[in-house]
């Protein structure tokens, strides 16, 4: 999305890296049904929304689930 890419000159991931978010033990408040959109805030936390669950997940840096934020609304427009 960003021509200048890495805009900081600093790459956090390698595209070829592969990243497992969630573990076993978690919730299953952290799976990922149908990831759509992700994003990094400034301390590394990826944030993802679920096209499914209607929510965006949060992890931290080392992919582990911190919580979710939304959820399927229950009547019309919601």
């Amino acid at each position: 999305m960003n021509p200048d890419y890495p805009r900081d000159g600093q790459f956090r991931y390698r595209t070829d890296d592969v990243i497992t978010l969630g573990r076993k033990e978690e919730p299953d408040d952290g799976i990922l049904l149908w990831p759509y959109n992700i994003r990094l805030d400034a301390k590394d936390n990826i944030y993802i929304s679920d096209a499914i669950d209607k929510n965006i997940k949060i992890y931290d840096r080392k992919a582990k689930w911190i919580r979710s934020v939304g959820k399927r609304g229950q009547g019309p427009g919601e």
